[in-house]
């Protein structure tokens, strides 16, 4: 499960790191919490 949430962030999470690196950083901390 947590490859497939990776997966599916992703393809979202190198857009909200070119667009906002603090969101992008917030998406990844709750991810691992």
């Amino acid at each position: 499960m947590q490859a497939v949430l990776l997966l599916r962030s992703s393809r979202k999470s190198w857009r909200s790191l070119a667009l906002d690196p603090l969101l992008f950083s917030f998406q990844v901390l709750h991810l691992m919490s």
